[in-house]
């Protein structure tokens, strides 16, 4: 969901500008661009290192 809301994030800014965010999605308002990247990547790290856990 995080890297859904990055596209959005860098989308919205790219065609409308940042004043359009918090219109689009009130949480917009609680985050940017370095959060919803930093927290892609945590979950991506999670991510591996849950798979590699799995392995016996």
């Amino acid at each position: 969901m995080a890297a859904k809301r990055l596209s959005e994030y860098d989308e919205i800014v790219a065609s409308h500008g940042k004043g359009l965010l918090t219109r689009y999605r009130t949480s917009f308002a609680r985050y940017g661009h370095v959060s919803l990247t930093a927290s892609c990547i945590a979950y991506s790290l999670y991510s591996i290192a849950h798979a590699l856990s799995q392995r016996h």
